[in-house]
């Protein structure tokens, strides 16, 4: 009898704590390092689409290279925090005209499991470039993801190799 009470209380214990977990990370961190600033001036208006992170992919101008930038701008009023689980922050795919995958850049590589914050202030921007390697004369499509835990923030452009 006293192990079917100890049972049950131990039972109720472990199930009020697993209720006092948090359930996941919010989409982005949002730290609002200038209520002081707000309160003074209401009306100020940066230009700043207010509430999103804007990902962004284009050519860097060489015709006969296959290199591109992939940015994210902070375009909120706020800072951003973006978490990521790894030391890997990006990630992308090349797939030919018919959609067949050519080329992952994760693959057969290994990242860290340590946990990195990359905090980005009003429009502030992060940005890398991307080096493709030589393709046979095509057009081809590059989709290029971050691996924030908040959003992948995925950007895709079609480019032709001559």
């Amino acid at each position: 009898m006293k192990k079917i009470f100890f049972i049950i209380g131990l039972t109720l214990l472990l199930s009020a704590c697993n209720s006092l977990t948090p359930e996941s990370p919010p989409m982005e961190k949002v730290v609002d390092d200038s209520v002081e600033e707000q309160a003074e001036s209401p009306n100020l208006s940066t230009g700043i689409v207010a509430g999103s992170i804007e990902p962004s992919l284009k050519k860097i101008d060489s015709s006969s290279s296959n290199t591109f930038q992939y940015t994210l701008k902070n375009q909120t009023e706020r800072k951003a925090v973006l978490l990521f689980p790894t030391t890997q922050l990006f990630d992308y795919e090349v797939h030919d005209e018919l959609g067949k995958l050519l080329f992952t850049y994760s693959s057969g590589k290994e990242f860290i499991q340590t946990a990195k914050e990359i905090a980005l202030q009003p429009a502030e921007e992060w940005s890398t470039s991307i080096s493709l390697p030589n393709f046979e004369p095509g057009t081809y499509t590059l989709t290029v993801w971050s691996k924030a835990i908040e959003n992948p923030y995925k950007q895709s452009t079609t480019f032709t190799v001559e």
